[in-house]
């Protein structure tokens, strides 16, 4: 990271009941980029109020807090913070395991070989139409090789690459935070956009989804994410329909 890159201040505890949480409680205490690490999470959280089960010290858990001025980032645009994350996140194990195959799955999970590397929980606070905070919470399996059962389809980096050994967890956060500080002044624009969508897992692709008001199930092709979080599906019968991430499952 050269002289111009932003600093980050870490905070490492050997054990919370989530970093997300402990990001919340000191919000006002905890500067912009603020990173908070934990060793062993004891109620780590995920998407739809999920558990977030990580084996103590094999993992990365930990939030990066971002605050905004007013004016910087509207509210109806909240996707640009999943795209830098999981974008960042993703070029991250790139650069330490060139050979993995990696997509990101709407709307912030890393998949590999249709098994999950890592979950996102991000939790923004507002002030009118503005994001003021924004704690990314992310958990990546890095070492951890057994799985409590009642995980559907987890992986790790291990896993994924039994012959490469260990990996370090502490570099693993690093590269992280530089990709971030790489991708930060793009958060409005184009290219980062541009590349969460190129990205995403299934995209352009038929498959079979679930519909969880009612328990249907639908069939098409992903097409598109807004801005606002929403995907684009295209049913078989032609017609467009956008749901948010609660409405809408993967059928894997």
């Amino acid at each position: 990271m050269d002289a111009k890159a932003p600093a980050f201040s870490i905070f490492r505890f050997q054990e919370l009941d989530s970093t997300n949480n402990y990001v919340r409680e000191h919000l006002d205490e905890l500067d912009n980029l603020s990173v908070v690490t934990a060793y062993c999470q004891t109620a780590g959280r995920g998407q739809r109020g999920n558990r977030w089960l990580s084996a103590p010290g094999e993992n990365l858990t930990f939030t990066l807090l971002l605050k905004f001025a007013p004016g910087a980032l509207e509210a109806t645009r909240q996707m640009r913070l999943t795209a830098l994350a999981t974008v960042a996140l993703k070029e991250t194990l790139l650069d330490s395991a060139p050979g993995l195959r990696l997509r990101i799955k709407w709307p912030n999970d890393l998949y590999a070989r249709n098994r999950k590397l890592c979950g996102m929980l991000i939790e923004n606070t507002l002030e009118g139409p503005w994001i003021r905070t924004s704690a990314i919470g992310i958990g990546l399996n890095v070492n951890q090789t057994e799985f409590d059962p009642s995980l559907m389809n987890p992986t790790s980096l291990r896993r994924l690459l039994p012959g490469a050994g260990a990996f370090d967890t502490e570099a693993l956060l690093g590269r992280f935070l530089e990709r971030i500080a790489a991708w930060l002044p793009e958060l409005g624009g184009a290219t980062l956009w541009a590349r969460y969508k190129e990205e995403l897992y299934r995209k352009g692709e038929r498959h079979d989804w679930t519909e969880n008001a009612t328990g249907q199930q639908l069939s098409g092709v992903l097409e598109d994410v807004r801005e606002d979080g929403r995907m684009a599906l295209r049913l078989d019968d032609g017609s467009l329909r956008l749901f948010s991430f609660k409405e809408i499952s993967y059928i894997i």
